[in-house]
Parts: C-alpha cells; sequence; structure tokens
C-alpha cells in the first residue's frame, strides 16, 4: 500500500513538473562593467544561445559613438528584431558592440551585415548581455517592459559580482598598461606575471568611495523579484561563475525550465573557469595594502569583502545615504594628497629594475579633458632629485621590497598609479 502511494505521489509529481522546453530568448543585465560579464556571455554561447555582448540590435549611428543611448522604443524594437533573427548567427563565438566602437563593428557584425536575416529555428535562441537601452534607469526599465510584453517567452536574469571592493578595482585598474593586472589571461601570461608581477598603488579613500559607489546596486541587483515589473527568472553571481562554471549554467537552465541542445552540453562542460590573472588576494595586489586595510576598517561590511582571499560569494553591503555622503567628503579631503602624491597621469605604470625607473618604459595612459582615451609613451624623468623622481624610486624599493616578500628574489616588478582628477602639470608649479 506504501509503496503504490510512493509510486502515486511521484507520477503526480511528474505531472506537474512541465518538461525542459528549448532554449529562450534571454536579457541579462549585469551589475557593471569588469564584472565577468564577458566570460558569461562566452558561457551562454557554449550552452547554444547566440549571444550578443553589449549590443541589442542598434546597427546605426552617427560616428564615433554609433548609438549609446537609444530611446526605450528604439531599443526595444532592435532587441525584439534581434531575438527574432540573431539565433542565424550561429553560437561559436559572441559577437559585440557598444558605445565606443559601434561604427566599426557594426560592419563585422553578422546581424548588422544581413547574414542573420532568417526566422529562428526550433531550439534556437538569442542571448542578450548588458546592451544599451537608454540613459537612464526609467528608459531601460520601459525598453524591458515593451520587449517582453511582445515576447512573453524570453526570460530576464541578472549577472552580479558581489564583491564590490574587488569589483571597484577591477574597473579601476582596467587603465593600467601592465600585463599582470589584466583581469583575465592564458598560460603564458601567467608565466610572465609570475616573472614579472605589477601592483597597484591607489589613495584608499578612492578605493573606499568607489566600492561603495557600486555596493547599493550590487545588493538589489542580486536580490531584486523584477526589474520596472518584468520578473527575474534567475540570478547569476559571478564568484560562483568562478567555483564552478557548469553547475552555475545548469542551475540557471532549471530555473527558466529550459535545457541546452544536446550537442552544446558537452561544450559547457568543457568550458573552464576564469583564468584569472590578478590574485583575489587584494594584500598581493595593492601595493599599499596597509593603509587601505586601515581604511576600511570603519566600514564592516567592506572590509570584510577586501579581506576575502579566495572566490566566493559576499554578504551585501548596503552603504547608507548618509554613509555614502561621508566616504565621499574623505575622498575629496583626500584630493591635496593625490595630487602631491601622483603628479603623472591615472594608469600610469612604472617598470622598476634594481630598484630604479626604467629609463625607455614608462607607459602612461592620458585622459583628455573630454573623457576620451589614448594610449601615449611618456619618456621617463630624468635622474634628478626632483620630487617626481624621488616619488618614483620610492615606489619601486616599496614593489622591490614586496616582490621579496611574496617570490622570495628580486627582479622586474611594475606598479600602477591609479589617481582621480590627477594634477597633470608641473608638480613644482
Amino acid at each position: 500500500m506504501v509503496a503504490t502511494q510512493y509510486r502515486l505521489l511521484v507520477l503526480l509529481s511528474a505531472m506537474h513538473t512541465p518538461p525542459a522546453r528549448a532554449l529562450p530568448p534571454l536579457y541579462a543585465l549585469r551589475s557593471g562593467a569588469h564584472s565577468g560579464s564577458l566570460y558569461f556571455s562566452a558561457l551562454l554561447s557554449s550552452a547554444g544561445w547566440s549571444t550578443f555582448f553589449q549590443f541589442g540590435g542598434l546597427c546605426d549611428g552617427t560616428p564615433p559613438n554609433g548609438h549609446p543611448n537609444p530611446n526605450a522604443s528604439e531599443a526595444s524594437k532592435a532587441l525584439l528584431d534581434n531575438f527574432r533573427h540573431g539565433c542565424g548567427c550561429g553560437h561559436d563565438h559572441v559577437f559585440g558592440c557598444n558605445a565606443a566602437n559601434q561604427p566599426q563593428c557594426a560592419k563585422k557584425n553578422p546581424l548588422c551585415t544581413g547574414h542573420c536575416n532568417h526566422t529562428c529555428l526550433a531550439g534556437g535562441a538569442v542571448a542578450v548581455v548588458a546592451a544599451p537601452l537608454g540613459k537612464v534607469r526609467q528608459e531601460q526599465e520601459e525598453a524591458l517592459r515593451l520587449t517582453f510584453a511582445h515576447r512573453p517567452d524570453a526570460r530576464l536574469v541578472t549577472f552580479t559580482r558581489t564583491n564590490v571592493v574587488k569589483h571597484a578595482l577591477s574597473k579601476m585598474k582596467s587603465s593600467c598598461l601592465c600585463r599582470a593586472l589584466n583581469n583575465h589571461g592564458s598560460t603564458a601570461d601567467l608565466a610572465f606575471v609570475v616573472g614579472q608581477p605589477c601592483f597597484v598603488h591607489v589613495p584608499p579613500a578612492l578605493l573606499l568611495s568607489r566600492a561603495a559607489n557600486i555596493a547599493n546596486n550590487a545588493a538589489t541587483l542580486v536580490s531584486t523579484r523584477d526589474f520596472g515589473g518584468v520578473p527575474v527568472a534567475h540570478h547569476v553571481v559571478y564568484e560562483e561563475v568562478q567555483q564552478d562554471a557548469t553547475d552555475t549554467i545548469d542551475a540557471m537552465l532549471r530555473s527558466i525550465n529550459a535545457s541546452a541542445p544536446s550537442q552544446r552540453r558537452a561544450g559547457v562542460r568543457q568550458m573552464s573557469t576564469p583564468f584569472k590573472l590578478t590574485s583575489d588576494d587584494l594584500s598581493k595586489v595593492l601595493l599599499d595594502f596597509a593603509p587601505v586595510n586601515a581604511t576600511f576598517r570603519a566600514w564592516p561590511c567592506l572590509h570584510t569583502q577586501l579581506l576575502s582571499t579566495r572566490a566566493e560569494r559576499a554578504e551585501p553591503c548596503h552603504v547608507e545615504p548618509k554613509s555614502l555622503s561621508l566616504i565621499r567628503h574623505e575622498h575629496k579631503s583626500m584630493a591635496g594628497y593625490e595630487l602631491v602624491a601622483y603628479p603623472k597621469f591615472s594608469g600610469m605604470a612604472i617598470t622598476c629594475h634594481n630598484n630604479n625607473v626604467s629609463e625607455d618604459d614608462v607607459g602612461t595612459l592620458v585622459e583628455s579633458s573630454s573623457g576620451e582615451q589614448s594610449d601615449h609613451r611618456a619618456s621617463a624623468p630624468e635622474r634628478t632629485s626632483s620630487p617626481v623622481d624621488s616619488w618614483q624610486r620610492a615606489l619601486c624599493r616599496a614593489a622591490q621590497q614586496k616582490r621579496r616578500r611574496l617570490l622570495g628574489a628580486e627582479g622586474p616588478v611594475d606598479v600602477c598609479l591609479i589617481c582621480d582628477q590627477c594634477n597633470v602639470s608641473d608638480p613644482n608649479s
């Protein structure tokens, strides 16, 4: 009798669990740039989606900015067209465009060149990650409401990097020219990093301010039930992708009641976790970890994230408006320190050999007044006793000491200087 009841319960359970369906159209909201969303896009592609990164379907626009800020109607129309035709692009790699390079890459994007001009076949689907949907959140919400009203079969997911301290540093060090500070790389890159590490020197209050600025958004995105009324089907967390990419994608597929095509499932399992070049232990990344650690102690939640030494989901940090204002005030009060400590440009990379500054390899990333970025090679400072030269020599000595502690030997080492609104004039003026 008991066995019969058990079999009946199993049968009823199976009847109420709908079978997994083909992959649906997908839109992924991310917590910001440098959150690991490009790698997440590659995972979606390996699972069978035709994946578009930072591109919703808008191919037109005026160079050099393309179409970065569509209104809600324009964004929705383009997104729906991408959902209809984009799967014809195939699933071999991730297609991308963004506001900065859209006119150039749109010429190669198969959706923009008419190579995806047929209706999606059974089982085909498009995933769009972090496409421009409007300048402000209200427009973004309206764009998704319009889109999902026309495509109720589509699914909305979020992608969040929960450790906002590491996320903030990742965004800041993107201006560094050090090879060792690339977020991800190959085994050859790793071999280079071991031989020539690069440490980041950043004002503690600046890192605290940047982390606090994105904390509330991450805390909200990782748990929100909807975005502008559009239900969130699943939350993907960057740190969980690092731990086990396959399990993370499988969990998402279960949540949206979908199944990857059989020929694609092996591809998902072959995807490795992100090959990170930068250590998760920030004491091995920050040249000035001690003062950063001291500054963060006043903010326990963010301090816990700073001290995390491995890829792990972080508890969300909610920063009250008064606290955020206080942090910003502390950062602003450090402006004089920044102007003295960083007399060159943001992202300046100093290559140190035998405690000196390399005479032929000082790279800078200059930020012009318009906000555009361009690569330059700056001449190395002359061997004088100027404040600039003395400061750089002091940084190199500190970097060599840190290299010896971590690697047990002397050798080449780089330092990346990060500042905010740096003084690019003569520090003696």
